[in-house]
Protein backbone atom coordinates (compact mmCIF):
# COMPACT_ATOMS: atom_id res chain seq x y z
CA UNK A 1 0.00 0.00 0.00
CA UNK A 2 1.40 3.34 -0.78
CA UNK A 3 2.54 5.66 1.73
CA UNK A 4 -0.68 8.50 0.74
CA UNK A 5 -3.27 6.05 1.13
CA UNK A 6 -1.62 4.84 4.24
CA UNK A 7 -1.60 8.56 5.49
CA UNK A 8 -4.99 9.18 4.72
CA UNK A 9 -6.39 5.70 6.25
CA UNK A 10 -4.65 6.78 9.55
CA UNK A 11 -6.46 9.64 10.45
CA UNK A 12 -10.02 7.63 10.52
CA UNK A 13 -8.38 4.17 11.72
CA UNK A 14 -7.36 6.76 14.89
CA UNK A 15 -10.81 8.35 14.89
CA UNK A 16 -12.27 4.77 15.72
CA UNK A 17 -10.12 4.57 18.71
CA UNK A 18 -12.96 6.82 20.72
CA UNK A 19 -15.66 4.53 19.39
CA UNK A 20 -17.71 3.24 22.39
CA UNK A 21 -18.15 -0.40 20.82
CA UNK A 22 -15.23 -2.47 22.31
CA UNK A 23 -14.93 -4.51 19.47
CA UNK A 24 -14.30 -1.71 16.39
CA UNK A 25 -11.89 0.33 19.48
CA UNK A 26 -9.58 -2.78 19.60
CA UNK A 27 -9.69 -3.31 15.99
CA UNK A 28 -8.69 0.00 15.66
CA UNK A 29 -5.76 0.08 17.89
CA UNK A 30 -4.19 -3.33 15.86
CA UNK A 31 -4.61 -1.11 13.09
CA UNK A 32 -3.38 1.60 13.89
CA UNK A 33 0.04 0.21 15.24
CA UNK A 34 1.19 -1.88 11.92
CA UNK A 35 0.11 1.39 10.28
CA UNK A 36 2.13 3.91 12.31
CA UNK A 37 5.54 1.27 12.60
CA UNK A 38 5.56 1.58 9.07
CA UNK A 39 5.63 5.20 9.07
CA UNK A 40 8.14 5.03 11.79
CA UNK A 41 6.12 6.14 14.49
CA UNK A 42 4.27 4.60 17.66
CA UNK A 43 1.65 6.01 20.18
CA UNK A 44 4.03 8.07 21.68
CA UNK A 45 4.79 9.64 18.79
CA UNK A 46 1.06 10.35 18.06
CA UNK A 47 0.49 12.26 21.69
CA UNK A 48 3.62 14.35 21.00
CA UNK A 49 2.31 15.39 17.68
CA UNK A 50 -1.26 15.72 19.58
CA UNK A 51 0.35 18.00 22.12
CA UNK A 52 2.19 19.87 19.67
CA UNK A 53 -1.07 20.49 17.59
CA UNK A 54 -2.91 21.95 20.59
CA UNK A 55 -0.63 24.62 20.40
CA UNK A 56 -0.02 25.26 17.21
CA UNK A 57 -2.97 28.01 16.98
CA UNK A 58 -1.02 30.07 19.44
CA UNK A 59 2.00 30.22 17.02
CA UNK A 60 -0.19 30.55 13.96
CA UNK A 61 0.80 27.34 12.59
CA UNK A 62 -1.92 24.79 10.98
CA UNK A 63 -4.12 22.69 12.99
CA UNK A 64 -4.45 19.87 9.76
CA UNK A 65 -3.35 16.55 11.17
CA UNK A 66 -2.70 15.49 7.78
CA UNK A 67 0.06 18.28 7.27
CA UNK A 68 1.71 17.55 10.47
CA UNK A 69 1.82 14.06 9.52
CA UNK A 70 2.86 14.72 5.78
CA UNK A 71 5.83 17.14 7.48
CA UNK A 72 6.94 14.18 9.94
CA UNK A 73 7.07 11.79 6.80
CA UNK A 74 9.15 14.52 5.35
CA UNK A 75 11.61 14.79 8.18
CA UNK A 76 11.87 10.70 7.68
CA UNK A 77 12.62 10.81 4.67
CA UNK A 78 15.56 13.58 4.89
CA UNK A 79 16.75 11.58 7.68
CA UNK A 80 17.45 8.21 5.79
CA UNK A 81 18.71 10.41 3.46
CA UNK A 82 21.20 11.55 5.18
CA UNK A 83 22.21 8.75 6.99
CA UNK A 84 22.74 6.60 3.80
CA UNK A 85 25.14 9.84 2.84
CA UNK A 86 26.64 9.33 6.18
CA UNK A 87 27.50 5.69 4.98
CA UNK A 88 28.42 6.47 1.75
CA UNK A 89 31.07 8.95 3.35
CA UNK A 90 32.07 6.21 5.86
CA UNK A 91 32.87 3.89 2.64
CA UNK A 92 34.61 6.73 0.57
CA UNK A 93 36.62 7.18 4.01
CA UNK A 94 37.60 3.51 4.50
CA UNK A 95 38.87 3.16 0.61
CA UNK A 96 41.33 6.28 0.80
CA UNK A 97 42.76 5.00 4.19
CA UNK A 98 42.98 1.86 1.94
CA UNK A 99 44.63 3.94 -0.82
CA UNK A 100 46.46 6.04 1.86
CA UNK A 101 47.98 2.59 3.46
CA UNK A 102 49.53 1.10 -0.18
CA UNK A 103 50.96 4.38 -0.99
CA UNK A 104 52.77 3.68 2.70
CA UNK A 105 53.57 0.45 1.90
CA UNK A 106 54.83 1.12 -1.60
CA UNK A 107 57.33 4.97 -0.18
CA UNK A 108 58.68 2.43 2.78
CA UNK A 109 59.37 -0.38 -0.23
CA UNK A 110 61.07 2.01 -2.32
CA UNK A 111 62.81 3.61 0.49
CA UNK A 112 64.08 0.06 1.50
CA UNK A 113 64.71 -0.81 -2.13
CA UNK A 114 67.14 3.14 -1.82
CA UNK A 115 69.06 2.14 0.87
CA UNK A 116 69.75 -1.15 -0.70
CA UNK A 117 71.24 0.48 -3.85
CA UNK A 118 73.13 2.90 -1.22
CA UNK A 119 74.73 0.53 0.54
CA UNK A 120 75.74 -1.42 -2.38
CA UNK A 121 77.38 1.88 -3.75
CA UNK A 122 79.22 2.51 -0.82
CA UNK A 123 80.31 -0.57 0.53
CA UNK A 124 82.85 0.88 3.14
CA UNK A 125 79.73 2.40 4.89
CA UNK A 126 77.54 -1.22 4.69
CA UNK A 127 81.05 -2.78 5.66
CA UNK A 128 81.36 -0.03 9.06
CA UNK A 129 77.61 -0.52 9.50
CA UNK A 130 78.20 -4.39 9.40
CA UNK A 131 81.23 -3.87 11.90
CA UNK A 132 78.99 -1.45 14.38
CA UNK A 133 76.82 -4.03 14.87
CA UNK A 134 79.06 -6.90 15.42
CA UNK A 135 81.02 -4.72 17.77
CA UNK A 136 77.27 -4.18 19.75
CA UNK A 137 77.19 -8.29 19.47
CA UNK A 138 80.44 -8.49 20.87
CA UNK A 139 79.92 -5.96 23.72
CA UNK A 140 76.80 -7.88 24.94
CA UNK A 141 78.59 -11.30 24.76
CA UNK A 142 81.36 -9.96 26.90
CA UNK A 143 78.74 -8.32 29.21
CA UNK A 144 77.02 -11.89 29.27
CA UNK A 145 80.49 -13.68 30.01
CA UNK A 146 81.54 -10.93 32.99
CA UNK A 147 78.17 -11.54 34.24
CA UNK A 148 78.04 -15.11 34.32
CA UNK A 149 82.05 -15.03 35.74
CA UNK A 150 80.77 -13.09 38.32
CA UNK A 151 77.80 -15.28 38.95
CA UNK A 152 80.04 -18.28 39.63
CA UNK A 153 82.79 -16.61 41.54
CA UNK A 154 80.00 -15.73 43.66
CA UNK A 155 78.41 -19.03 44.47
CA UNK A 156 82.05 -21.08 44.31
CA UNK A 157 82.59 -18.24 47.70
CA UNK A 158 79.14 -19.37 49.23
CA UNK A 159 79.87 -23.22 48.58
CA UNK A 160 83.54 -22.24 50.31
CA UNK A 161 81.98 -20.18 52.56
CA UNK A 162 79.47 -23.08 53.60
CA UNK A 163 82.38 -25.62 53.65
CA UNK A 164 84.64 -23.80 56.01
CA UNK A 165 81.61 -23.31 58.67
CA UNK A 166 81.02 -26.73 58.65
CA UNK A 167 84.40 -27.64 59.41
CA UNK A 168 84.40 -25.33 62.33
CA UNK A 169 81.04 -26.39 63.21
CA UNK A 170 82.56 -30.40 63.28
CA UNK A 171 85.97 -29.27 65.06
CA UNK A 172 83.95 -27.28 68.01
CA UNK A 173 81.34 -30.16 68.23
CA UNK A 174 84.91 -32.55 68.96
CA UNK A 175 85.69 -30.23 71.35
CA UNK A 176 82.31 -30.39 73.44
CA UNK A 177 79.36 -28.70 73.73
CA UNK A 178 79.62 -24.91 72.68
CA UNK A 179 77.32 -23.09 70.85
CA UNK A 180 77.15 -22.13 67.43
CA UNK A 181 77.69 -18.80 66.10
CA UNK A 182 74.18 -17.29 64.67
CA UNK A 183 75.66 -15.84 61.60
CA UNK A 184 79.02 -16.59 59.58
CA UNK A 185 81.73 -14.54 60.48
Amino acid sequence: MSETNESARLPRILAMLDSDAQGEAEAALRLARPLLGRAGLNFADLAAAAARAQLTPLYGGSTDHGVIFLECESLRREVRELRRQLADMRREHQQAQAEADRWRAIAQDAAESLWSIGQSLHPEARDAAQEKQLNIRLDRMQSIQNSLNQTASTKAAEAVGTKAYRQQAESRTAQGPTRLPLTEA
